[in-house]
């Protein structure tokens, strides 16, 4: 009888303590830190369509399609939102399928490819978040650095780096009349990127990034799109109209 009281006691004591802890966390049961929040989970910034008119189109064209969005039939296109942060982008788009005409990179690779700029501040120096769909699946992340140059003639496609992710997650495979979206965010030199919703890319891009200063922008290579771009309107400048010497058709990366 004395044993079954004493482990009466210490059940009861033991109890005591689980709920003194619970209350001490402010945690519900089951819940995850805010610090530790799992993957997929993290809100996204509020984004708005920019109009194609406020889209300097630097290579490459795009033609108005329906709903406000942008049609792209050529091999290549490059674009920013002059006057748009470059922290926060997202692409809406419609995939078409692989275009006609198929244009090499300037290393001679043949990639099918779109994605966001972020913090470009010319064509020498920028964020690349590209969902890229063929050779190999997935979401490429890179920096092209190459101070004191601005234009495609002067970097070529030199000063890249690729960068390596903290966490990953595979991308939906896609198929010609499928819808997706793209969006990235950039705190400081910390990157989230989401496809559908969903996180797929974390990491760290250093202190490069934070040494980089420009507009939202956009890019797709050998694909056929119909697309948005949208930016956040807290950090949007009341302006999108075009700077001069900013939209130089022959100064953008390749």
């Amino acid at each position: 009888m004395k044993s079954v009281v004493i482990t009466f006691l210490f059940l009861l004591g033991v109890g005591s303590w689980r709920i003194a802890v619970h209350q001490c966390s402010g945690n519900e049961p089951g819940a995850m830190p805010a610090d530790r929040e799992p993957p997929g989970r993290r809100a996204q910034a509020q984004v708005r369509a920019i109009d194609a008119s406020g889209i300097c189109v630097t290579s490459g064209g795009v033609a108005r399609a329906a709903r406000g969005r942008m049609r792209v039939d050529g091999p290549k296109m490059r674009g920013v939102a002059q006057g748009s942060s470059g922290d926060v982008g997202e692409l809406r788009f419609l995939y078409r399928g692989a275009t006609e005409q198929v244009a090499p990179l300037a290393s001679g690779q043949i990639r099918r490819q779109v994605g966001l700029k972020l913090r470009a501040q010319d064509g020498c120096n920028l964020v690349y978040v590209m969902w890229r769909i063929d050779p190999k699946p997935g979401i490429e992340v890179q920096i092209k650095s190459n101070p004191g140059m601005r234009v495609n003639s002067e970097c070529g496609n030199r000063g890249y780096k690729k960068m390596s992710p903290r966490r990953r997650a595979p991308v939906p495979t896609l198929a010609p009349g499928s819808e997706h979206s793209l969006h990235a965010e950039l705190t400081g030199q910390d990157l989230h990127v989401w496809v559908d919703g969903a996180v797929v890319w974390e990491g760290d891009l250093g202190p490069e990034a934070r040494m980089l200063s420009g507009p939202v922008g956009m890019r797709s290579d050998n694909v056929a799109l119909e697309l948005e771009l949208l930016a956040d309107p807290a950090r949007q400048t009341a302006s999108l109209t075009k700077v001069p010497g900013r939209c130089a058709p022959a100064g953008d990366s390749e």
